[in-house]
């Protein structure tokens, strides 16, 4: 069956967006698009739609409706050791210039995004998928007797 589920809800501090999209298929088959900080609870969130679920491909997007709390921010530790460790480096081989805000600017991993700062529990996060599954489980069932009752109509031209 084909169904769409929709769910939004506090997550740790938060408002997330859980959808969930299914289309037949004989086996359950999960496709899963998770924020950083929701990316560990995959196995989790497979475990707790396989309840709702027996069988089909499911699509399943979670988002974080505040993005700007997802900007990326200074990790100020490890800029501080970076520009230490950088110094020492020019120091000991003697090399030329300074460390520049351009330089620091270019080092990726000094940067973290607002929403890898903390792990969110899957408690937090399983009564919105829950709700979202619970939509979308309700969709399937109407598509079901809307496909039962043309069916019944069939069979019932055919039987005249």
């Amino acid at each position: 069956m084909t169904g769409f589920g929709m769910a939004e809800g506090d997550v740790a501090g938060r408002r997330a967006t859980v959808e969930i999209r299914t289309v037949n298929h004989r086996h359950f088959n999960l496709s899963a698009r998770l924020p950083g900080d929701l990316g560990a609870l995959e196995s989790e969130l497979r475990e707790g739609l396989r309840k709702h679920f027996d069988r089909g491909h499911l699509s399943v997007t979670v988002r974080w409706v505040d993005e700007a709390a997802g900007a990326p921010r200074l990790d100020w530790a490890k800029a501080e050791a970076a520009v230490a460790a950088l110094r020492e480096l020019r120091d000991r081989f003697h090399l030329a210039g300074d460390v520049t805000v351009e330089l620091i600017a270019r080092q990726a991993d000094l940067f973290a995004r607002g929403d890898d700062a903390a792990t969110v529990p899957w408690s937090a996060l399983a009564p919105v998928v829950d709700a979202a599954a619970a939509a979308c489980v309700a969709a399937r069932r109407r598509e079901g007797a809307v496909l039962t009752a043309e069916l019944l109509a069939r069979l019932d031209a055919i039987d005249a």
